[in-house]
């Protein structure tokens, strides 16, 4: 049994590898007409296997560019257009992941900046209002990390410790919202 792995690398993997296979035949086949009307064909072919492109006004060139491709630009017959030759694909640069650490994932790096920020802020109602907002957030994300239950109490201890006890929040003089865990999240718990 011969597995894909073990094969030929694909040029254009949207076509597929019998596309590509017609291609490399088309190249070997010796009457210059049949050879034009086998390109026309494996064109008509890559068309229908590509549908959403049909409105793109550059969609024809394109199918000549990548048959030409796919042939390693040996398939000798008159184009209808001029063929661009496209340069060796190179693998896109990977984006770096944020190296930063999250203290607390549940919450999010957001939550960590938010309260960061909210701790540079001299006292006063805003920042009172903010921290209040902020705890409010911290039980929603903590609410959906862990579930229905979530105190308070734990809320204003995390968020005194994500600020290195800058944000204190009172919980017999503030309470916090309620919530629930939402419908979506206890469904993909059920999935796994």
């Amino acid at each position: 049994m011969e597995y894909n792995t073990t094969r030929e690398k694909l040029v254009l993997p949207e076509y597929g590898r019998n596309i590509q296979q017609m291609a490399r035949q088309a190249v070997s086949i010796e009457n210059r007409d049949d050879r034009r009307a086998y390109a026309q064909l494996i064109i008509h072919l890559m068309r229908n296997l590509n549908p959403q492109t049909k409105n793109n006004p550059d969609n024809e060139r394109k199918l000549w560019d990548h048959l030409a491709l796919m042939t390693d630009y040996q398939l000798d017959i008159d184009y209808p257009y001029e063929i661009q030759h496209q340069e060796e694909k190179t693998e896109a640069p990977k984006v770096a992941y944020p190296a930063h650490g999250i203290r607390m994932r549940h919450y999010g790096n957001i939550i960590e900046r938010w309260i960061k920020q909210v701790s540079e802020m001299e006292g006063g109602p805003e920042r009172e209002e903010l921290t209040l907002f902020l705890a409010n957030r911290m039980k929603r994300h903590l609410v959906e990390w862990k579930g229905d239950g979530v105190s308070d109490e734990k809320v204003a201890y995390d968020l005194e410790n994500l600020s290195d006890g800058a944000l204190k929040i009172d919980v017999r003089k503030h309470r916090l919202s309620e919530f629930k865990k939402t419908q979506q999240s206890n469904q993909n718990q059920k999935k796994k």
